[in-house]
């Protein structure tokens, strides 16, 4: 329990004077990117729902846990597109939640499309000090009340896609907003995020395709993040795929297409870090569902 404690307060601590607004991770962000991109928004050519729950470090009490609800579609024009999203960030005694709305507007050509993104939405941080347990109750950085802030924020993006490719450049807070308690030293800060995103989706013969995956994040003052994932499709319902993330875990993934408009993930990550001996991996379950009134069969239901 001791060296539990410890480490809910390392977290807690560092990322309250430091950045502890971080920008939620996912495993199968190739499934929901609006979640790291307003340029996203219409991509689906329908009206798309994804729900998203991801539970990190089980066993670990006060490990994060984050779940997302992103809604988007294109309106009767096709150029333009609308879209929200609702994330419920907790770890230790801290919660973010965070609503954004997107709006895109989209350029098509014969062979390709191009999307352009601004998204603004606010985050309430919430810090429930109270509820820890200190071995020094004289711990002055712990002995404030709890506190929450009301921060908003904007961002933008664009995305260029075709058939079987894709590449995407966001910043999904532009904005730096900064939370003090009473003046004192306790802060936490919004940290400006960088991503660029490029996937593919290369046939193989007439029953597998193989998508590789490419993120990288970047942040003010942090080193790069880096998401590999490597991908197999066969006949267009089964995915099978790995994600490395450099330094930090290994994903597997599975992804089922139901039906040509429900679409199922699951992915387990084994963290390659020094929690990862102790507690077990995290699980994140996506549910994808379209809805089209040109067809019944959607042009490009599955790939990204």
């Amino acid at each position: 329990m001791k060296k539990i404690s410890t480490i809910i307060l390392f977290l807690i601590f560092t990322g309250s004077i430091a950045c502890a607004q971080q920008q939620y991770m996912f495993s199968q962000y190739m499934f929901n990117g609006l979640a790291i991109n307003p340029a996203y928004a219409g991509s689906h050519e329908a009206l798309s729902i994804t729900a998203l729950s991801r539970l990190q470090w089980l066993g670990l009490e006060g490990a994060p846990s984050t779940h997302s609800i992103a809604v988007h579609g294109p309106l009767k024009k096709d150029h333009i597109a609308l879209g929200g999203l609702i994330v419920m960030d907790k770890i230790g005694v801290t919660t973010n939640n965070t609503v954004y709305g997107s709006f895109a507007y989209k350029i098509d050509h014969s062979n390709y499309h191009i999307s352009f993104g601004l998204q603004g939405g606010f985050s309430n941080y919430k810090t429930n000090l109270s509820d820890i347990l200190l071995t020094n109750p004289d711990d002055q950085p712990f002995l404030a009340n709890d506190a929450s802030s009301f921060i908003p924020n904007v961002g933008a993006g664009v995305y260029f896609y075709l058939s079987n490719l894709y590449i995407g450049a966001s910043i999904p807070q532009l904005l730096v907003g900064k939370f003090n308690k009473d003046g004192s030293h306790l802060a936490a800060r919004q940290v400006r995020h960088y991503f660029l995103t490029l996937g593919g989706v290369l046939p193989i013969n007439h029953v597998v395709k193989w998508k590789p995956n490419v993120m990288v994040q970047l942040a003010d003052r942090s080193k790069p993040s880096i998401d590999l994932n490597s991908s197999f499709l066969f006949n267009d319902v089964i995915w099978f795929g790995v994600s490395y993330r450099v330094g930090a875990s290994v994903d597997f993934i599975l992804e089922l297409q139901i039906t040509d408009h429900l679409r199922f993930g699951y992915a387990y990550g084994v963290g390659t870090n020094d929690l990862n001996p102790t507690y077990s991996g995290s699980h994140e379950l996506v549910l994808n569902y379209r809805i089209s009134k040109q067809s019944k069969k959607l042009h490009n239901p599955r790939h990204f």
